[in-house]
């Protein structure tokens, strides 16, 4: 063997051992698809996250979703394109609700893990100075600038008990207001109206456009204590999930129930219309809804068959938004969260999951993000 030969052999033997080792330190696991699951789901889609996460929002100008991990302190661009992590980035501390500023061109992002806002160049990707503030931020809203609508961090355990604040903020003079009977809250996109929830009522807030104060218009019952409140794209319909809400005999058969054992204490949506605020309908799923979202002609309610066990599985339904009757019904691979978008343009649902195939070696909720196409048939 001349020299040449040796040295073209000692180049392959380097290649093939390289290949060797990058084989043995793979460390992506499969979390989703057939070599999981062990059967052929084609027609569910995850986008593999792995962490616990806080919110998802739809860019109305750009082709991205926008998800807090509030478990990693970070945001991720989600590509509505490619339905794929685009870029990662830290962007503070429990990155929890999320909010785009009225000209779209600034992204706000609760940090409850201390006490600021941090604010997110959208154009650029790149941060700006965040807004302090004395207290931990849980949920907010943008209004007109300068001034946002922030809710500190609660006892959620304890039924959104009133020693939790809310704030208006105004960014520009570094001066925050106390303001009553906020906890759960969202803004029209004219900003001229503000909604929110506290225990069992539903607020509809107008906002004065010089100061940004607040005036009372209409405060309603809901049926039970509201954990989520969830405003449509366009401004004109209001969802809230209302828990405890003790199934009666006539329900079994009039709202669709199979099993009383399993639906004596079954929560459920209640449909508001905005201006004025008045209730429209409820949407049961016979399980209990943990997100609801809304786009132009698609509304979906992700729900689970348990209020408490994670590894339940979920599905999620399709509604007519203006009969409110169900169309659709699609298989989730596993429980719902409270994060979910419906992005009208490609007719997907975006929904964050507990996904109980995740074999990934960490601790904590494994969380990722499943795609629907609303398009596709479903399980009738």
């Amino acid at each position: 063997m001349n020299k040449r030969e040796r040295i073209r052999g000692r180049v392959l033997e380097t290649a093939l051992l390289a290949a060797l080792m990058h084989l043995g330190c793979q460390t992506e696991v499969p979390t989703w698809g057939e070599q999981v699951w062990g059967r052929a789901d084609g027609d569910l889609e995850l986008v593999p996250v792995g962490s616990g996460l806080g919110e998802i929002i739809a860019d109305p100008r750009r082709p991205y979703l926008y998800l807090s991990d509030f478990d990693g302190n970070r945001l991720y661009f989600i590509s509505r394109d490619s339905r794929r992590i685009e870029k990662e980035m830290v962007i503070g501390t429990r990155p929890a609700d999320l909010a785009i500023s009225m000209d779209g061109n600034l992204l706000y992002v609760a940090l409850a893990g201390g006490s600021q806002i941090g604010v997110l160049d959208l154009d650029s990707q790149i941060s700006a100075a965040p807004v302090p503030l004395n207290f931990s931020p849980a949920y907010l809203a943008a209004g007109r600038p300068p001034f946002l609508y922030i809710s500190s961090v609660l006892e959620l355990w304890e039924g959104f008990q009133p020693q939790g604040q809310s704030f208006q903020v105004n960014f520009q003079a570094r001066t925050q207001v106390t303001v009553p009977q906020l906890r759960l809250l969202d803004v029209n996109p004219q900003r001229t109206a503000l909604y929110a929830a506290y225990n069992r009522q539903v607020f509809h807030f107008a906002i004065n456009q010089t100061d940004g104060t607040l005036t009372l218009q209409t405060l309603l019952n809901a049926e039970g204590h509201v954990v989520e409140l969830f405003l449509s794209e366009e401004g004109k319909r209001l969802y809230t999930i209302s828990t405890g809400f003790l199934t009666l005999p006539q329900g079994i058969v009039t709202r669709g129930f199979i099993d009383s054992r399993k639906n004596f204490e079954t929560d459920m949506v209640e449909v508001w219309s905005t201006d004025p605020l008045f209730k429209l309908g409820e949407l049961h799923t016979g399980a209990f809804p943990r997100a609801v979202a809304q786009s132009g002609r698609y509304l979906v309610v992700a729900a689970a068959d348990s209020a408490t066990t994670p590894k339940r599985a979920g599905f999620a339904v399709r509604y007519d938004p203006e009969t409110l009757t169900p169309l659709q019904t699609y298989r989730l691979a596993g429980s719902p969260t409270n994060c979910a978008a419906v992005d009208s343009a490609s007719g997907r649902f975006y929904v964050a999951i507990d996904n109980p195939y995740d074999l990934r070696e960490r601790f904590g909720e494994r969380q990722d993000l499943q795609v629907v196409d609303l398009r596709a048939g479903g399980e009738e």
